[in-house]
């Protein structure tokens, strides 16, 4: 129970008695949803822990055909930018999945076109190298981190520009 007692202690003494019951300390609608301004990361009990009772209780987030972020991403060009060799596999695939999802059309570029490796295994193909990009065809760029940046893309003046004008650009 934490010191100091009050209606602070109480709710979290409560909370406690519902998870060593088995039970979610945060209440849910008919639809399984907390109300509003509670649950995941709201501060109650479960803090938004994955390990949490009332974790398989929260509905997953996914983003619908219609959602605002597909409206908003619908066509944008996003420029990708990788190591061809150990880059970070997850900080490609997982946003480039997502923002094709919503509609992006997302190019891969690097230091050389053809395939490149991921730290993790993952092969992809550079759609075209740095040198070939301009920045004025592109609304947004992600440089893809990994043991192979410092190396291929720390000292690359192309990409230092390319940087720079879609920063000037407010892209």
């Amino acid at each position: 129970m934490p010191r100091g007692g009050g209606p602070a202690a109480a709710a979290a003494s409560e909370a406690d008695q519902a998870i060593r019951a088995g039970k979610s300390p945060c209440p849910l609608d008919e639809n399984g949803v907390p109300p509003a301004g509670k649950g995941f990361g709201s501060g109650w009990p479960d803090r938004g822990r994955p390990d949490h009772p009332s974790a398989a209780q929260r509905p997953q987030r996914r983003t619908s055909p219609n959602s605002w972020l597909n409206k908003r991403l619908a066509g944008t060009k996003v420029l990708m930018v990788i190591a061809p060799e150990q880059f970070r596999d997850e900080e490609l695939l997982v946003p480039k999945e997502k923002f094709e999802a919503a509609g992006a059309v997302v190019t891969v570029a690097s230091t050389r076109t053809g395939e490149a490796k991921g730290m993790l295994g993952a092969k992809v193909n550079a759609d075209k190298t740095l040198s070939e990009v301009k920045a004025q065809d592109f609304q947004a760029i992600v440089v893809v981190g990994g043991m192979g940046s410092p190396e291929f893309l720390w000292n690359e003046d192309k990409l230092h520009s390319l940087v720079q004008e879609l920063n000037a650009a407010a892209k």
